[in-house]
């Protein structure tokens, strides 16, 4: 998924196109958190903001992991002109994103959330194995 994302960005043809595949993308990742599953068709061209909300909300931390590692690609990250046009909502959600997934603490924010759900969800499954394989100090299996 990550590489269709970057894909996505950056066949637009400019760079207000490509914030607004990043304002797209990055509602995806709060959305992540919610929807287990979602077609190509429901996120574009149109899709709303909340999605990424739904996401995180249900959950799917797995995909959210997913989005995330895509803006997270350097050939993204240098898209500056794009970024910048991002409104502060967007931006001030990205942040909040970065934060959530934060490896420091042992991804502490993620690790509580997922303690917290209790309908369940997708984990991020490198992090599965390495509290599985090598004991990353999760105790929560």
């Amino acid at each position: 998924m990550s590489y269709w994302a970057a894909t996505q960005i950056l066949m637009a043809t400019n760079y207000k196109i490509r914030a607004q595949y990043l304002v797209k993308f990055i509602q995806l990742m709060d959305v992540s958190k919610t929807i287990l599953f979602f077609r190509r068709s429901i996120i574009f061209p149109n899709t709303p903001f909340f999605f990424l909300k739904l996401l995180r909300q249900n959950g799917n931390y797995f995909s959210l992991m997913s989005i995330y590692s895509t803006l997270s690609m350097s050939v993204i990250t240098n898209l500056h002109r794009s970024w910048k046009e991002l409104p502060p909502a967007v931006q001030t959600l990205h942040k909040s994103l970065v934060a959530f997934l934060n490896h420091t603490s042992n991804y502490k924010p993620y690790r509580d959330a997922l303690d917290a759900t209790t309908e369940g969800g997708i984990p991020i499954l490198g992090n599965i194995g390495y509290d599985c394989v090598l004991g990353g100090g999760y105790k929560g299996f």
